[in-house]
C-alpha cells in the first residue's frame, strides 16, 4: 500500500488542491491527513463569522473535492480536525464519515487485513487562543516546555465561547490514550496531531521541544510491544527546519512530522511511505 501522509494544511488554500494533486501524481493508495484542514485564508479573525465561513468552506470545497479525489481514483482518506480547528464544524465531516473518509480521532479502524489505524487530534495546552483540541498532557507534566495560555475559547456548542483549560487527571491527554489501550488487539500505525516530547518532530522556532510526554510514553510502551509500526504526527510545521530532520525513531518505531509550509503550494509538505502489511513494515519512500 502507497500511502501519501500530510498534515497542517490550513496555512493556505491551496494546499488542499496540491495536496489532491499530489495523491494522483504519486499514485497513492491511502491518504492520510494528520489535523489542522481549515483554511487560514478564508478566516479574517475570531468571531460568530468564522464558524459560518468555516462551514462554508467545509461543505463548498473540502467535501466536495474530497468527494471527487475518492470517486475518482478509490484513494482510502483518513482525517480529523486539529487545534486550530473549530469543532463547531466537525458535525459537517461526520455526515461524511464512513462514505468518502474516515475520521480518526479516537477512533480504530481497518488499514489494511493486518494492520488497524489509530488517531488522537488533541494537543498539550499551546499559547494559542482556540482550544477545542487542547488538555493538559499528564497530572505532573500537565504543560509543555513553553509558554502555554490556560484561558480561551471554545466552539463545541456552535458558539464560541470562553473557556480555561481543566487541570484534572480525567481531563489529560494521558487519559485519554489509556482509553485507547483498550483498542490495541493488533499492528497499527497511529496518528497524533501532537508529536512526541524530545524529537526532532517537536521543536519550535526558539528550539524549545513542545511535544506531549504522554504520546511519547505511548509510543514508547507500543513500539516496545512491537504493535506499533509508524506513528505520523504534525502540529509544529517548522521543527523539520530547525531541527533538521522529518523523522525520529523511538523503540524502533518510525516516528514522522513532515512539517508544513507557511507559504504557497509549491512547497507543500507530504511524505510517501510504503506498507508491506503482512510483513508489517513501513518504508519512508519519500520527502
Amino acid at each position: 500500500m502507497r500511502i501519501l501522509f500530510t498534515t497542517d494544511i490550513h496555512t493556505y488554500s491551496n494546499h488542499l488542491y496540491t495536496m489532491i494533486d499530489t495523491v494522483k501524481k504519486e499514485k497513492a493508495e491511502c491518504l492520510i491527513i494528520g489535523g489542522d484542514i481549515f483554511a487560514h485564508d478564508a478566516i479574517k479573525r475570531i468571531s460568530e463569522n468564522e464558524l459560518m465561513n468555516y462551514g462554508n468552506y467545509v461543505t463548498d470545497t473540502l467535501i466536495p473535492e474530497l468527494k471527487s479525489l475518492h470517486e475518482s481514483t478509490g484513494c482510502r482518506i483518513f482525517l480529523d480536525l486539529g487545534n486550530d480547528d473549530w469543532l463547531a464544524c466537525r458535525h459537517l465531516l461526520e455526515k461524511y464519515d464512513g462514505v468518502i473518509f474516515s475520521l480518526l480521532h479516537m477512533q480504530k479502524h481497518s488499514l489494511t487485513d493486518d494492520v488497524d489505524i489509530i488517531g488522537y487530534m488533541n494537543v498539550p495546552p499551546t499559547p494559542f487562543t482556540r482550544k477545542d483540541r487542547e488538555k493538559i498532557d499528564t497530572l505532573n507534566h500537565p504543560f509543555i516546555g513553553g509558554p502555554v495560555k490556560l484561558k480561551g475559547v471554545v466552539s463545541g456548542k456552535g458558539t464560541i465561547e470562553p473557556y480555561e483549560i481543566i487541570q484534572s487527571a480525567t481531563h489529560s491527554i494521558e487519559h485519554d490514550l489509556s482509553i485507547i489501550e483498550s483498542m490495541i488487539d493488533k499492528p497499527f500505525v497511529f496518528v497524533s496531531h501532537s508529536p512526541p516530547y524530545q524529537t526532532n518532530l517537536d521543536v519550535i522556532f526558539n528550539g524549545t521541544h513542545v511535544g506531549s510526554r504522554a504520546i511519547r510514553q505511548f509510543i514508547e510502551c507500543y513500539a516496545q510491544k512491537n504493535v506499533m509500526i509508524l506513528s505520523l504526527h504534525g502540529h509544529i510545521h517548522e521543527s523539520p527546519k530547525i531541527s533538521g530532520s522529518i523523522s525520529s525513531t523511538i523503540n524502533k518505531c518510525l516516528c514522522i512530522n513532515p512539517g508544513q509550509s507557511l507559504k504557497d503550494r509549491k512547497d507543500f509538505c507530504y511524505v510517501m511511505l510504503e506498507l508491506k502489511d503482512k510483513l508489517q513494515q513501513v518504508r519512508l519512500i519519500q520527502s
